[in-house]
């Protein structure tokens, strides 16, 4: 018993370290690149043009892309890389105060962008939201 949570607690240091994100991201990136697109519709861009996209957000962001083919940048033409942002930055942006310097704002203890991150994650739901405030 003591010895399974040695070994987990060493796997959770190993997994937090850079060597192992180098080590397992191609892992990552060739599974994205071979599973199938969310957009069979579209003519997909070629392999090695996908390794390439990821590899450069790797780059950029230190990371993989796991919504690279939910998001359509798979397929040709339909979306460009450069318009999406990690979802760690969008997650901290939406952990900031905002307004907190407002007289109107220091009240709330909650993050204002929190309550509606959910219209921005669900399209549908914006959708609705949007309907009813044009009907």
């Amino acid at each position: 018993m003591a010895k399974d949570r040695k070994t987990k607690n060493l796997k959770q240091k190993i997994k937090g370290t850079n060597i192992y994100l180098k080590a397992v991201t191609p892992i990552r990136i060739r599974r994205l690149v071979k599973a199938p697109s969310m957009f069979p519709e579209y003519e997909r861009k070629s392999a090695v043009n996908r390794y390439v996209d990821n590899y450069k957000w790797f780059l950029r962001y230190g990371r993989h892309n796991p919504y690279y083919n939910l998001t359509g940048l798979d397929v040709k033409g339909l979306r460009d890389q450069k318009d999406y942002v990690d979802i760690r930055y969008i997650r901290k942006d939406r952990k900031k105060q905002h307004h907190q310097d407002s007289a109107r704002a220091q009240h709330r203890d909650e993050n204002l962008t929190q309550k509606y991150s959910l219209l921005a994650d669900d399209k549908y739901m914006f959708y609705s939201y949007i309907e009813g405030l044009n009907p």
